[in-house]
């Protein structure tokens, strides 16, 4: 069921007095929302209730969003935290050398000369690029967490099917 879902989002509020929310997009396609009809909801990808969507709207940088059957700020509320899924097949098609965070997250993390160090447990994004949390092996330091940035100069290469990612370490990166 895990895999059936693909996250494109976050309610971080309700929007007005009227049963909208404001929903954080995690897609670099927050245009994606129009159109949409339906999404699933929840606080995981094997707990969500699919809604139906009245409206969609671009808001600054989130998306205004009223769903069928809430009418409310306090039903909105009760939206609070939850993230919006829509069925993997939905997913938008990316340009080759794109991924999706959740394909990242899991790689292991080899260094150039074929050394693993950890896996990614977390994906930072920002406006400048994506951050790489990456979790230490034991040998480089259990617990221990390295931050490695999304750029072609230190990751040499992202291979989803094998499960791993390259990167060149630069001096202080590890």
């Amino acid at each position: 069921m895990v895999d059936r879902f693909i996250q494109i989002g976050r309610i971080t509020a309700p929007q007005g007095i009227k049963g909208e929310v404001r929903v954080m997009p995690f897609t670099d396609f927050p245009e994606r929302f129009i159109g949409l009809e339906r999404v699933w909801v929840g606080p995981d990808p094997e707990s969500t209730r699919e809604l139906e969507i009245e409206s969609t709207r671009l808001h600054k940088r989130f998306i205004l969003v009223k769903f069928a059957g809430i009418s409310s700020i306090d039903e909105a509320g009760r939206l609070r935290g939850l993230a919006i899924y829509v069925p993997h097949e939905q997913a938008v098609r990316l340009p080759p050398g794109r991924y999706f965070i959740h394909d990242i997250i899991g790689l292991d993390v080899l260094l150039t000369t074929g050394e693993r160090i950890g896996r990614v447990a977390e994906v930072m994004t920002g406006e400048a690029n994506d951050v790489y949390i990456v979790r230490a092996d034991e040998e480089a330091g259990r617990g221990r967490e390295i931050l490695v940035p999304a750029t072609r100069d230190i990751v040499k290469d992202i291979d989803i099917a094998g499960k791993r990612m390259v990167i060149e370490p630069r001096k202080g990166l590890i």
